[in-house]
């Protein structure tokens, strides 16, 4: 199974093998990215429903196990080529993940206190933002794969 899911999720990446590397990076990315979000509003979910966890605490919880199982994937599928050792791009991977987890904490508390949306609706509406960012220093920052 796996062989043939990894080639189907390369098909998507790279338009068929028509994107060109910019392109193709950043589907890796957005495709790790829904994964890992995936598994972010699982655990929130089963935070909040079965430990009774107060939202912004599970939230939290959630992003950063998710990031972590993010970058492994990015490290390895999105941002292929990058000179930065692993460690070191743990380390700024993750401080680019705790501004990002500001971003969703703070405006999760906006949305769940001010507006009065439920925690999971406002996780993923805050979600883009979020992911802009994280996406845009990883790649700039972190990995350093700027290609000309």
């Amino acid at each position: 199974m796996y062989p043939k899911t990894f080639r189907i999720l390369e098909y998507i990446a790279t338009l068929g093998g028509h994107a060109n590397a910019h392109v193709t990076t950043l589907f890796r990315y957005a495709l790790s990215a829904w994964f890992s979000f995936a598994l972010d509003l699982t655990l929130l979910w089963l935070l909040v429903r079965l430990l009774d966890m107060h939202y912004t605490l599970a939230a939290t919880i959630g992003f950063i196990v998710a990031s972590s199982v993010q970058y492994a994937i990015s490290r390895v599928w999105a941002f292929r080529g990058t000179r930065r050792n692993a460690i070191g791009g743990y380390v700024r991977f993750i401080f680019v993940a705790l501004v990002g987890l500001g971003i969703i904490v703070g405006g999760m508390i906006v949305l769940v206190e001010k507006f009065l949306l439920p925690y999971i609706i406002a996780r993923i509406l805050i979600a883009g933002i979020a992911g802009l960012w994280n996406f845009s220093l990883n790649a700039y920052w972190n990995f350093n794969i700027v290609r000309k």
